[in-house]
């Protein structure tokens, strides 16, 4: 039921990502001051702010990403070709790795409010999802399993 993804390199990927998204809970929750900026208005000024227990709910998030990757690989109706075991790995470690993301932005935005710092952020989890996709797709069809399918 609940287990870690299959493939070495993305289930390496996402731990080390939800051990970064535990330091910066731990970080942001004994260093930072007050409460936590989580929505930035379109100048990058903050223009919303929560509790700490935000970067709690985004761990808590990562670590329920880290089993993700079975849920990908179901067929489902009106879904006829299921993605394949390494891209459904892949998308399980982007999950991992936004909510880590996401995690780390907010407290690194506590420490250093920068306006540059939220922008990153995000370039930063949608270019994720891309690298993982275009790393297990050159995987899947290039790699030592696929030449040895071959």
């Amino acid at each position: 039921m609940f287990h870690l993804a299959p493939v070495r390199l993305w289930r390496n990927i996402s731990i080390v990502m939800a051990v970064a998204a535990g330091i910066a809970a731990l970080a942001g929750t004994f260093f930072a001051d007050g409460s936590i900026a989580v929505h930035w208005s379109g100048s990058g000024e903050p223009n919303d702010s929560a509790g700490k227990w935000v970067l709690w709910v985004m761990l808590l998030l990562t670590v329920l990403s880290l089993f993700t990757y079975s849920s990908f690989l179901k067929r489902r109706p009106g879904f006829q070709t299921p993605i394949g075991r390494e891209m459904a790995c892949a998308m399980s470690a982007g999950l991992v790795s936004m909510f880590s993301l996401i995690d780390i932005t907010l407290v690194v935005y506590d420490f250093y409010s920068f306006a540059m710092v939220p922008i990153i952020g995000t370039t930063a989890i949608v270019s994720i999802f891309i690298i993982y996709a275009l790393i297990a797709y050159f995987r899947e069809d290039h790699g030592p399993e696929a030449r040895e399918k071959k």
